[in-house]
């Protein structure tokens, strides 16, 4: 039984892939032509080429692991981990997606917010046990440092979740085996500040100051980087969701030494609108 479920739920998401990628394709031409006008990318080519790049691996995988199940060898425990890691997968798809349709709408202006009241702490440690098994599985120490008396304050719950998914995404992507992700949270009078500190690789200073434009990964990558290659847009959509809600983000890296993100969040009480965001 929980084989079948498996095979649905894999041959669902691989073609939920095709069909977004029908899609996202004409998205990555508008948004590619309006970068290279500014001087971003050098063409549409490149940058389809690592979309689909980003799409394929999680594809890859979620058939990878039908294959096993359908070998009828495995053993209930390790059809449940395969669950696991079909549903990690399609959450890292659905997040590549959502990614990319999302700088589109950025770019058009139909980017918005819906802000209700909730707890910054709870949703930090859900993002924290979301990343869990990624962790394990390169020996990473996720370290939670999160402040259980935060106050309850409007923000946009799906929005902020898509942008800690981005820097925690980032943060295990770039810390070798055995290294620590340490998440903290905290809040002053006015602000909720939240971190994430690791002791990966470290960016060189010379490209800290493209990390939040469009495609800045693609254009920082070098070619003993590529097997690291993506698309780029995570830092951008962050930069505009923290923004839009009047906070601040900034990161302090050093190469070889590790990474701190860092962004805040004002302490709305009343649902205030702050003034929009400019990704430019």
């Amino acid at each position: 039984m929980i084989t079948f479920s498996l095979l649905v739920i894999a041959l669902v998401f691989t073609f939920a892939a095709i069909s977004y990628f029908i899609h996202v394709n004409s998205q990555t031409k508008r948004l590619t032509k309006t970068t290279k006008d500014e001087g971003q990318i050098p063409d549409q080519q490149e940058y389809s080429h690592m979309v689909v790049h980003d799409l394929r691996a999680p594809v890859v995988v979620i058939k990878d692991t039908a294959s096993l199940l359908l070998s009828n060898k495995l053993n209930d425990g390790e059809q449940k981990n395969m669950l696991n890691l079909i549903h990690d997968q399609a959450n890292k798809l659905l997040n590549q997606i959502s990614t990319i349709l999302d700088a589109a709408k950025a770019e058009e202006g139909k980017l918005s917010l819906k802000k209700s009241q909730g707890n910054i702490a709870q949703v930090v440690k859900e993002e924290i046990a979301l990343f869990q098994p990624e962790a394990k599985r390169k020996n990473i120490r996720l370290v939670s440092e999160v402040n259980d008396n935060l106050p309850v304050f409007f923000f946009d719950n799906v929005r902020i979740t898509e942008a800690l998914n981005n820097i925690l995404s980032n943060s295990l992507k770039y810390t070798n085996e055995n290294g620590i992700v340490r998440i903290s949270v905290d809040a002053d009078d006015k602000y909720v500040s939240v971190s994430v500190n690791d002791n990966g690789i470290g960016i060189p200073a010379e490209k800290q100051n493209k990390l939040f434009t469009k495609f800045g990964q693609l254009n920082n990558n070098t070619k003993k980087e590529n097997q690291n290659l993506s698309s780029g847009l995570g830092l951008y959509i962050t930069k505009w969701i923290i923004e839009a809600h009047g906070g601040t983000i900034k990161i302090n890296s050093e190469e070889g030494k590790g990474t701190i993100a860092t962004f805040t969040l004002p302490i709305d009480k009343s649902n205030a609108k702050p003034m929009a965001s400019n990704l430019n």
